[in-house]
């Protein structure tokens, strides 16, 4: 039997339609920063060649082209739920917020890879054609492979979902309890978090455990998600708030990232918007600017406790205007993303000075879930590789997905590697669009396309930490009971 064809316009569950007025409202924002980062190297480039700045300009604009491919289409039958969609959007506000100095400056130092700015710009060049072409990849895997078949998952039981929600939150808390009794005391745990992950490992000398705590206590969030899908009038409820507001202590707490909080805002922005088949534009905006603010201010705070220099560097910025606290924040995130790349020293080095792996970082994504305890030889992670072999130090770099499968194939690795992540996007797509109307899967589904961005090590191993309780939450839920198998007939 086949799913019917459903359009976008009907407003059913799982289906959020994008008006044509938001369509192209973001398009001409995406077309508005890609003329900016296309032209903007040769106006505020300073120390490049001119041909530098016109290939850093040209690799910008196919970048965020590439972006704007999705929302070419109107006709997506999930609308803002669609893998490609939500691809897209998650994206380009990553690199607005974080690569938007490399884009118009260039890169003029790294860490480890001594050469005149001109080479590392063009080096970033390469970078964001590879990323280009991982995107190219990504859409042909989700294109090609339409009619995949995937199972059908029986309705979930009715079940008291409040109670389980408040389990999953009493456990991350306790194992908050137990990562601030690491420390010494909530002071020294909060100026921990401030400090690095080489400086937390120098003060507890035990960062494996760390990374255990941290992890269930980023999942005080899982509960709500599925609180949402299945009763999604509990934010008429203030008990709702309460739960949300602790939740989100104890994951800041745990982990000490701004986007720690921002991110389970956003799956529970998704969730709300699969059961109720409409984005809430309003409450979205005024989301975005909570998320904007709690950036800020949770920012100055890690500043104040990591340095003293805070206040002079404000103060440097006030008195220069907005034009050097403009030019500030582009050096910052210049210096962020692209000084301590890890996929740059791959791209670097690879293979003339560090060999292929030929498969052997994944390797380590097999082995993940086995326990070190049953598996003592296991394969380190991948960002534990990659800073041993390019930095020389004991903790984890994220390679991101480009870098880690060129470092094991080269150019062909991308290629096939990305095609893969197309088709394994388009396999959850299928399964939530042949099984309507399961708040289970939805929660599944909306922590699959939100946590694996790309197929890197790190993000494997956070969806993979989220999924297992999720999972667990699931059966308990009676959401695990399969009614055999589906293929969907035509496909958009």
């Amino acid at each position: 039997m086949h799913s019917p064809i459903v359009r976008p316009s009907e407003g059913i569950y799982g289906v959020a339609p994008i008006t044509p007025l938001v369509r192209n409202i973001y398009l001409a924002f995406l077309s508005l920063f890609a003329l900016v980062v296309f032209f903007g190297p040769m106006i505020v480039g300073e120390g490049l060649s001119s041909w530098t700045l016109a290939g850093l300009g040209l690799s910008n604009l196919v970048v965020v082209g590439l972006l704007a491919v999705p929302f070419l289409r109107n006709d997506w039958r999930e609308g803002w739920l669609n893998p490609l969609v939500l691809f897209s959007a998650v994206t380009f506000v990553n690199v607005l917020a974080k690569r938007s100095g490399l884009m118009l400056l260039g890169l003029h130092e790294h860490e480890i890879i001594y050469k005149e700015a001109d080479q590392l710009t063009l080096l970033v060049v390469y970078d964001h054609f590879l990323e280009a072409l991982s995107m190219v990849m990504i859409y042909a895997g989700y294109l090609v492979f339409k009619n995949i078949g995937v199972p059908r998952i029986a309705a979930q039981r009715k079940v008291a979902v409040l109670p389980i929600a408040l389990v999953v939150i009493a456990i991350s808390f306790v194992s908050l309890v137990i990562y601030v009794d690491f420390s010494g005391s909530f002071i020294d745990h909060v100026q921990n978090l401030a400090l690095n992950r080489a400086s937390k490992q120098f003060i507890t000398e035990d960062i494996g455990w760390l990374g255990v705590l941290a992890t269930i206590g980023m999942q005080a969030h899982l509960g709500l998600l599925f609180l949402l899908a299945f009763r999604p009038k509990i934010t008429l409820n203030p008990i709702f708030y309460i739960l949300l507001f602790t939740a989100l202590g104890v994951i800041l707490i745990s982990t000490g990232k701004r986007s720690s909080i921002i991110y389970p805002l956003v799956m529970m922005g998704l969730v709300w918007t699969g059961v109720n088949g409409k984005l809430p534009y309003i409450r979205a905006l005024l989301g975005i600017a909570v998320c904007i603010f709690l950036v800020g201010f949770l920012g100055a705070v890690r500043g104040q406790l990591m340095s003293e220099k805070l206040g002079q560097n404000l103060r440097e910025q006030q008195e220069g205007g907005p034009l050097v606290t403009m030019r500030h924040a582009l050096d910052e995130m210049s210096i962020r993303v692209g000084s301590y790349s890890s996929r740059l020293s791959i791209l670097e080095s690879v293979p003339h000075d560090v060999p292929l792996q030929y498969g052997y970082t994944y390797l380590g994504w097999v082995a993940r879930p086995i326990p070190r305890a049953i598996w003592p030889g296991k394969p380190t992670g991948t960002d534990s590789y990659v800073a041993r072999t390019f930095f020389g130090v004991n903790w984890g770099i994220p390679a991101g997905g480009v870098g880690e499968a060129y470092w094991n194939f080269h150019i062909p690795g991308v290629l096939v590697v990305f095609f893969v992540f197309g088709v394994f996007k388009r396999w959850w797509r299928n399964l939530f669009i042949e099984n309507p109307g399961n708040p289970g899967l939805l929660v599944l589904y909306v922590l699959t396309m939100f946590i694996m961005g790309a197929p890197s090590d790190t993000q494997f191993t956070q969806w993979l930490f989220a999924m297992g309780p999720a999972l667990v939450i699931l059966y308990l839920l009676g959401g695990l009971r399969f009614s055999g198998r589906g293929r969907l007939g035509p496909l958009q």
